[in-house]
């Protein structure tokens, strides 16, 4: 009896356990069920969502994104341009500037090379000037120097003839003298001679000397 009671619990225990295994068979199978009809929902909601994608709001995701493109673009042409335009004005600036300090050194230089061949001139000049002077005194000295030798030269040449003169005249005054004492005084002394010898011999004296006081003239 007691056999058949424990074999009974047995098989109510197998029985308990095969509901235990059913059980847990049927709770993963709808769980399984339960997550292939989410997956079933996902995917038709994912499905829907594409279908509604196709619809105005994708149209209007892609204008949004067409349009912020376009913005993005006009953004870097501005950029471009305005970088263009400053690099531009930066060289026109620069080569303005260059130009302007190029012409400013030439002038300078031009302005300073004609101030020096001024001043080179007029020193020239005032050389030229001053020799001219110098040569204009050194000549006016010479004349001076010249005129007054010339003077002194005529000076004395006039006292010197004016004392050969002079002395001519005396000597022919004293020879005149002396001629007329002879005259006078000789015929009383040598009476043995005549008149006439005796004025011829002192006539003949006279002009003797004259010639040599001529000669002597000459000579001077």
């Amino acid at each position: 009896m007691f056999r058949s009671s424990s074999s009974s619990s047995r098989s109510s225990s197998s029985s308990s356990s095969s509901s235990r295994s059913s059980s847990s068979s049927s709770s993963s199978s709808s769980s399984s069920s339960s997550s292939s009809s989410s997956s079933s929902s996902s995917s038709s909601s994912s499905n829907s969502g594409s279908s509604s994608c196709s619809s105005s709001s994708c149209s209007s995701s892609s204008s949004s994104s067409s349009s912020s493109s376009i913005v993005v673009v006009v953004v870097v042409v501005v950029v471009v341009v305005v970088v263009v335009v400053v690099v531009v004005v930066v060289v026109v600036v620069v080569v303005v500037v260059v130009v302007v300090v190029i012409v400013v050194i030439v002038v300078v230089v031009v302005v300073v090379v004609v101030v020096v061949v001024v001043v080179v001139v007029v020193e020239v000049v005032v050389v030229v000037v001053v020799v001219v002077v110098v040569v204009v005194v050194v000549v006016e000295v010479v004349v001076v120097v010249v005129v007054v030798v010339v003077v002194v030269v005529v000076v004395v040449v006039v006292v010197v003839v004016v004392v050969v003169v002079v002395v001519v005249v005396v000597v022919v005054v004293l020879v005149e003298v002396v001629v007329v004492v002879v005259v006078l005084v000789v015929p009383n002394i040598v009476a043995a001679e005549s008149e006439v010898v005796v004025v011829i011999e002192v006539e003949v004296i006279v002009v003797v000397v004259e010639v040599v006081v001529v000669l002597v003239i000459i000579a001077l």
